[in-house]
Formats: structure tokens, C-alpha cells, sequence
């Protein structure tokens, strides 16, 4: 059985993948013609916030980058965490319960390579709490 630092690092890694594969995906979006279409109308629809006029496009593309910014950065924090808390039972189960909702959000709105990343992501933090409660007894 790997080991609970091995098992933080295959679910940072996994994190970082799914993150980083979300936002290559946004930045390199086809531009067929009905997909410019679609950002046209998007375009077209404004959006009112304190502060700042947008569009639905702008919100869409804003929080999309923003995904997978932060997917990167929780995973190369639970990278970093990792080195010296890997076995501290609080930091695995926040993993695990990020990797849980992640992983319910993926299957519920997503398609399969961010599901399989963040099920990769729940199997490894789920594993290490497993471990960490067995070590605690």
C-alpha cells in the first residue's frame, strides 16, 4: 500500500492535472462558426455588477479561468502541505471532502477526464484518511 505522502501526491497531482487541463481547454476552445455564435450572444447579454458592466461571456470565461487557477493552486498547496502534514487527520479529511465534491460536481455537470481525476483525487486522500485512522489507534 502506498504510503500517505505517496497517496497526498497522487491526489495533488491529480488536482493540478484537472486544473490545469481545464484551463488549457478554455484558452484552446475551437472557434468553429457555431461556437462564435454562442460567444456573440453571450456577448450581446449584459451583466450590471457594482463596480463593473460585463457580459455573460466575460463572467463565463472569468470564472472558467479562475476554475482552473484555483484547481492548480489547491493541489500544489496540498502538494506543499503535504511535506509536513501529510498524516494530520484534519488537512485529509478537507481533501477528501474537497476531492468528494469535486468529484460529485464532475459527474454531475462534467464529462469523463475531469471525473476520473478528481475520483483519482478522492481514492488517494480517502486512502491516506484510512491509513492515518488506523495509525491513530
Amino acid at each position: 500500500m502506498p504510503s500517505p505522502r505517496t497517496l497526498n501526491r497522487i491526489g495533488s497531482w491529480a488536482f493540478i492535472a484537472v486544473g490545469a487541463g481545464h484551463l488549457a481547454s478554455q484558452l484552446a476552445a475551437p472557434q468553429s462558426p457555431a461556437h462564435q455564435r454562442i460567444v456573440a450572444a453571450m456577448q450581446a447579454f449584459a451583466i450590471d455588477m457594482p463596480g463593473r458592466t460585463g457580459n455573460l461571456y466575460e463572467y463565463h470565461v472569468g470564472f472558467s479561468v479562475t476554475m482552473g487557477f484555483l484547481l492548480m493552486a489547491y493541489g500544489a498547496l496540498a502538494l506543499l502541505s503535504g511535506r509536513s502534514q501529510v498524516e494530520e487527520r484534519p488537512i485529509l479529511i478537507l481533501h477528501t471532502l474537497v476531492a468528494a465534491t469535486a468529484a460529485t460536481l464532475s459527474a454531475s455537470f462534467f464529462f469523463a477526464v475531469p471525473l476520473v481525476l478528481t475520483l483519482i483525487a478522492l481514492a488517494a486522500y480517502a486512502t491516506a484518511l484510512l491509513q492515518s485512522r488506523r495509525n491513530a489507534h
